[in-house]
């Protein structure tokens, strides 16, 4: 149709930093404050989504989500609750490995601690370390899929270490 816009294309590279949600040079979101009031869906429950994502990511989600050091566990949570329920991008530095939000169930669960990491299978904890740089010696091959639970202030670079530990063991999907 003549003079019809084109859609926009699905976005391939979120990146986020402490302060904003990008695609390029395009501001998507401000990262929500992790001192704000809680955002409801549709249904009235609490969600982490963004109505602003939501609509930027109709076209398609991207492939893959890339948080700064600097950016919260809560600002990628926030990104990934935003996509579509189908949508499985990587997190950056973890090709192999497929991310989402979403209730995690009985799977088997990284709790990060402030002072510990431990690795839970139906609710008893089969392994403890002292901190995220021992992780990978807890954790088993044959989980293919992990939760994890990292408090929404910690950086992202600690969800980014958990990740590469959870790929080189051989988890291929992580739920946050």
């Amino acid at each position: 149709m003549p003079g019809a816009r084109a859609p926009d294309p699905a976005p391939s590279v979120v990146r986020l930093d402490a302060a904003t949600i990008r695609v390029g040079d395009r501001e998507l979101a401000k990262v929500r404050p992790l001192d704000a009031p809680g955002a409801l869906d549709r249904d009235l429950r609490p969600s982490y989504a963004h109505d602003a994502l939501r609509e930027a990511f109709a076209g398609g989600p991207p492939a893959l989500v890339e948080p700064a050091p600097d950016a919260s566990v809560g600002a990628v949570r926030g990104v990934l609750a935003s996509l579509p329920d189908d949508a499985r991008p990587v997190l950056a530095g973890t090709p192999s490995l497929r991310v989402r939000a979403a209730v995690r169930g009985e799977l088997p669960l990284i709790l990060v601690l402030r002072d510990r990491v431990e690795l839970r299978h139906a609710g008893a904890v089969v392994g403890s370390v002292a901190a995220l740089a021992e992780l990978p010696t807890i954790l088993r091959g044959s989980d293919a899929t992990l939760a994890v639970e990292l408090a929404d202030a910690r950086p992202a670079s600690d969800l980014l270490a958990v990740a590469r530990a959870a790929a080189a063991a051989g988890t291929t999907q992580l739920v946050l």
